[in-house]
């Protein structure tokens, strides 16, 4: 389940480079699930990929299914625009 939806996740993000996203899928199928995660934010976060709220709340909880670092997902709300 997490698999899927980290892999999904990254897919599911537009803006993010090709090579960014096979790194996270390269990770995830080698079963790293928390490393991808961390992974995939960091690189949200580098490249400003614009997301939404809903988006940064999925990421949230998926962080803390993975128990991942606050902090991965918790700077990810400075990509979410003001009016959205």
């Amino acid at each position: 389940m997490r698999l899927t939806i980290v892999h999904g996740a990254a897919r599911s993000v537009a803006g993010l480079p090709s090579e960014d996203i096979a790194n996270v899928e390269s990770l995830v199928q080698v079963g790293e699930l928390a490393v991808a995660y961390e992974t995939l934010c960091t690189q949200l976060f580098e490249w400003e990929v614009p997301l939404t709220a809903q988006q940064v709340e999925e990421l949230t909880h998926l962080g803390q299914e993975l128990e991942a670092s606050a902090s991965y997902a918790g700077r990810l709300w400075e990509l979410v625009p003001p009016n959205a």
